[in-house]
């Protein structure tokens, strides 16, 4: 038996980087022009990108929901706002936007976002069936499962190259897997409840679960292998500690998910459906304060991505066996 050890707590949508600055003079234009994107404009794509990337997982937990007959209506508007709110990151992302200070998208990172269309061209007309009312059937499920995990490996491969750039520190980079983890786990969740590749996906909730424990943990006490010092700043301690609470009953919930052969009734799921939101909330506000901490007090550095802990955070496989 496996069981997902119990620590803390979790919330998804809005987004916790501080504001993006803008264009101040002609001279930042003609290093742009010149140089490239400067880090600063590299750090506000990385902010937009990576509420995309929590968002994919948002997007697929609101419609595993609708197919599921878990609130049906609420679902869908939620979901009708999330294509949305996709939509007009995608628009800053791709033409840039002058007053957000991003940089139009060029070279490889246009090829990464090529890359994020093509999927999103085919996940977005399933998405937007449900939105519009139309109930998921059986033989849809597997294969947004499969466009969705696609979906989100493309849109890791953004995240990574903007932190890349802009030489995020690991806390913030981490922060910002927190969130989408957040989403990822529920969403992973739904689909054991709907029995779409079941084994695979119980152990991907227990990957997931453990890795947002492992990196909550390290936000803490500190983890050398994930480039973390303990949090110094006293009220972001306290929302840690906030967090590590709402994660003790939250974990509980999901671990039920992670279990060989466990059975899941529909009261799991409507608690989970129900604990969700403001669990990603949660986690995101911690996210936003763990980024300024760690802006304040770690010299910048990259983010281990090429680690294989890392890459198992982002990227899945839908064939892949559950976790023994």
């Amino acid at each position: 038996m496996r069981q997902v050890t119990i620590i803390a707590a979790l919330v998804a949508a809005p987004l916790f980087f501080a504001d993006p600055g803008t264009f101040t003079n002609t001279a930042q234009a003609i290093t742009h022009a010149t140089l490239g994107p400067s880090a600063e404009q590299w750090s506000n794509a990385a902010n937009i990108a990576s509420q995309q990337r929590a968002l994919s997982q948002q997007m697929a937990k609101e419609y595993f929901l609708i197919a599921s007959d878990i609130e049906p209506a609420p679902n869908r508007k939620n979901l009708a706002e999330s294509i949305a709110r996709f939509d007009a990151f995608q628009k800053q992302l791709r033409g840039g936007d002058e007053q957000a200070n991003i940089a139009p998208a060029a070279d490889r990172f246009a090829q990464r976002m090529d890359d994020v269309e093509a999927i999103w061209s085919d996940l977005r007309n399933i998405l937007n069936s449900a939105a519009e009312g139309n109930k998921p059937q059986d033989s849809d499920l597997a294969n947004a499962s499969s466009l969705s995990n696609q979906f989100l490996n493309s849109l890791e491969n953004v995240v990574k190259m903007c932190e890349r750039q802009s030489g995020q520190s690991p806390a913030a980079s981490l922060a910002s897997r927190q969130l989408m983890l957040s989403e990822r786990m529920a969403k992973e969740f739904m689909l054991v409840y709907l029995n779409v590749n079941a084994d695979a996906n119980r152990g991907n909730t227990h990957d997931s679960a453990s890795t947002f424990e492992r990196t909550l943990i390290g936000f803490m006490h500190g983890d050398k292998e994930l480039g973390l010092q303990p949090v110094q700043d006293a009220e972001t301690q306290k929302s840690l500690q906030a967090l590590a609470a709402h994660w003790t009953s939250f974990s509980a919930m999901i671990a039920k998910a992670s279990e060989p052969g466990s059975s899941i009734r529909r009261t799991d799921v409507q608690a989970v459906a129900t604990a969700s939101p403001s669990f990603s909330m949660m986690m995101s506000q911690a996210a936003g304060q763990l980024a300024r901490a760690s802006n304040a007090s770690q010299p910048v550095a990259s983010h281990p991505d090429s680690s294989g802990s890392d890459q198992s955070a982002g990227h899945i496989n839908n064939a892949s066996p559950a976790h023994k």
